[in-house]
């Protein structure tokens, strides 16, 4: 069994569709093991997206990830991370196919996607401390 981090962003809470993003987790029979709501810093923005720091969106991304409370979820089941990332869809909500979350959900190519999700299995390891264990 693998564990991965969901976090559900601030357009989606702010939309409602929490319960829609979560049913789709357990409509895969995927395990909730904690999920916590939270507000996060710049400082955490930099160690969560250290690949960014250097883009010019990155204070655009950190300003939308810091200003909100986000939702973490920690999810466990069998090779979760390859299995979360399909559901997730593409990063740009503009190329992500219908029936993926950000497909259907997503408004905007990258900042508006509605979720984050771990890209591989040591990321998730590092992410899950991140969030869970400020």
């Amino acid at each position: 069994m693998e564990k991965t981090l969901v976090i559900i962003k601030p357009d989606a809470i702010r939309r409602g569709l929490i319960g829609r993003i979560i049913s789709r987790f357990e409509d895969k029979d995927f395990i909730i093991k904690r999920i916590e709501s939270r507000t996060k810093s710049i400082t955490w923005c930099k160690l969560m997206y250290p690949h960014l720091i250097e883009m010019a969106t990155f204070n655009k991304l950190s300003t939308f990830m810091t200003a909100n409370p986000l939702i973490g979820i920690e999810l466990e089941g069998y090779n979760i991370v390859k299995v979360i990332r399909k559901m997730l869809g593409c990063t740009n909500s503009m190329d992500a196919d219908p029936g993926t979350i950000r497909g259907d959900f997503g408004l905007w190519p990258i900042r508006y996607n509605c979720v984050h999700a771990s890209d591989s299995i040591e990321n998730a390891g590092r992410e899950l401390e991140l969030f869970f264990n400020d």
